[in-house]
C-alpha cells in the first residue's frame, strides 16, 4: 500500500510517496533539501532570529534545536558572528547543516536525550518548527535539561 506523507505550512507543501508506513526521521532524511527550500525564506522568522541574537553577546553560543539543513537558523546565527551548535535526529539534515554552515558544529542525536556538557554551554537556545510533536512531560524534560541561564526562542 502507497502512502503519501504531506507537509504543509503557509500555503507551502512537501509530499513524498512511500511504499509503506515510514518515521518522522525517515521522512525528514527523504525530505531533505526540499524542506529548506520550502520553509527557509520567512521573513517574520527573521525578524525574530535577528531580534533575538541582538539580546545575545557577540560572541554567544546559541543551540539550534531541530537545526535541520541549518537555514535559516544557523546561518543567521553564524552570519551574526556567533558560534551555531545545531541538533537534529535526521542523519540528512545534520550533513546538509554541516556542508552549509562549516562555521558550525552539528550533531544528529535525539533532543529529549540531548544534554549540554556544561550547564554554561550556551547563551541561547532557539527551537523553530521542532517541539510541536512533543508533550507536556517532553518538553519540561527537555527545559530541566537544557542550559541554564539561556535565552530561549521557541515556535511551532
Amino acid at each position: 500500500m502507497s502512502r503519501t506523507f504531506v507537509i504543509v505550512m503557509d500555503d507551502v507543501k512537501i509530499s513524498i510517496d512511500t511504499g509503506a508506513i515510514i518515521s518522522t526521521r525517515d521522512f525528514y532524511n527523504e525530505v531533505g533539501k526540499r524542506y529548506e527550500d520550502a520553509f527557509s525564506h520567512d521573513a517574520g522568522l527573521q525578524r525574530i532570529l535577528e531580534r533575538f541574537l541582538s539580546l545575545l553577546p557577540s560572541n554567544a553560543s546559541v543551540l539550534d534545536v531541530g537545526c535541520g539543513t541549518g537555514k535559516p537558523v544557523s546561518s543567521m546565527i553564524a552570519g551574526s558572528g556567533r558560534k551555531p551548535y545545531g541538533i537534529d535526529f535526521s542523519a540528512t539534515m545534520v550533513e546538509l547543516s554541516k556542508k552549509q554552515i562549516p562555521q558550525g558544529v552539528f550533531q544528529s542525536c535525539n533532543m529529549l536525550r540531548y544534554a549540554p556538557p556544561s550547564p554554561s554551554d550556551f547563551e541561547g537556545i532557539i527551537a523553530n518548527l521542532s517541539l510541536f510533536g512533543l508533550s507536556r512531560a517532553e518538553l519540561t524534560s527537555m527545559a530541566h535539561n537544557s542550559s541554564s541561564g539561556s535565552s530561549l526562542v521557541a515556535s511551532y
